[in-house]
């Protein structure tokens, strides 16, 4: 707890550049809103599907990996009158830090007041307004790029934030697009979730692996509050489907996970498993283990100086000439061509 004491007790000097931030995102807001390009753009996919898709890129920071928080811009000071529907290509994670918001969603409003947290998956539509200047609303953006590699390993044991996330990829229908979880109480997320938020302002050395860090534990507690809000017991978790625990266990273990070993672990047979995984994925086990080694490829290629044929030995292939093969029948160009690529960005 040392952490959290010298922290909340220097909380005016964050408080301080949050103050400054505030007005810095209020200002970079109305540049959006008056960005002809932008307006455009948003006019024309909302012709043409009645929605319109908020882009990672297009909104995240150039220095921003897999992570982005924004602030939530302007308050407008009564609903809007106009549904404006939009989704996102990232997983979006709303934090109410003070005041209150609307998330409007297609049948249904809920209302989040301070310290809520809201989690969405990227397809759900959707619209959200604040209404008074004491209603300050952070978006977390994490990229589905995050999910396809190391965050996977992370996630186990979390039975609900994990479904949560497989239920989407692998698109199992069992879970609701987005879940609410009431924290107003909850010192133990106020203060996990505000030293997240610092991290990402501050961005000191190896800020983006303590946000890491700080995400599994924000993801652990909003577990709990769950389970505790939905009185779910541990039996009930056990009941959630062996599914996810399948793709974490693949995930954890992918350089040489084998059917032969789920069979041992899980006491499946190794057919049943099989038809289990290409009747709720669609996709079959080899296929699943390729996702998992290439997403992991190319967090290499972009984070370390390996070489080719170093990254196809720590992924599980046998050799790098395999490795751009199946990277580019995937991908459409060569591992290195694509470091080259990220390092232009």
């Amino acid at each position: 707890m040392t952490y959290f004491i010298c922290f909340f007790q220097n909380k005016g000097v964050f408080f301080v550049k949050l103050g400054q931030y505030i007005q810095e995102e209020r200002e970079r807001a109305v540049h959006i809103l008056y960005d002809e390009a932008i307006r455009d753009g948003i006019m024309k996919q909302q012709k043409l599907r009645g929605f319109h898709t908020v882009p990672f890129k297009g909104i995240a920071r150039s220095q921003d990996q897999d992570i982005a928080i924004l602030y939530y811009g302007l308050p407008l000071g009564q609903p809007p009158k106009q549904y404006v529907w939009h989704n996102h290509d990232y997983f979006e994670i709303i934090y109410v830090h003070s005041g209150s918001c609307f998330n409007r969603f297609q049948g249904e409003t809920i209302k989040l007041c301070k310290g809520d947290i809201l989690l969405l998956n990227p397809t759900i539509l959707h619209q959200i307004y604040a209404l008074h200047e004491e209603d300050h609303i952070f978006n977390i953006m994490l990229s589905k790029s995050l999910f396809e590699g190391s965050m996977w390993q992370l996630l186990s044991g979390n039975k609900i934030i994990n479904n949560f996330f497989v239920n989407y990829f692998y698109q199992m229908n069992k879970t609701k697009d987005y879940v609410h979880f009431r924290c107003s109480q909850n010192h133990l997320i106020e203060e996990t979730i505000t030293s997240l938020i610092a991290e990402y302002l501050g961005k000191k050395p190896a800020y983006y692996q303590v946000i890491q860090s700080y995400l599994i534990i924000l993801f652990a507690y909003l577990s709990r509050i769950y389970s505790e809000q939905h009185f779910i017991e541990q039996q009930d978790l056990e009941k959630i489907g062996i599914l996810p625990d399948i793709i974490s266990f693949i995930a954890q273990n992918y350089q040489s996970v084998t059917l032969t070993e789920i069979q041992n672990v899980f006491n499946y047979s190794s057919g049943y498993t099989s038809r289990l995984i290409k009747h709720h994925t669609g996709k079959t086990f080899s296929e699943i283990v390729h996702d998992f080694k290439l997403n992991h490829a190319k967090e290499l290629l972009v984070s370390t100086n390996l070489n080719i044929t170093d990254i196809a030995e720590k992924i599980g292939f046998n050799d790098s000439h395999y490795l751009n093969k199946v990277f580019k029948k995937r991908f459409g160009i060569t591992p290195t061509q694509y470091r080259r690529g990220m390092k232009k960005e």
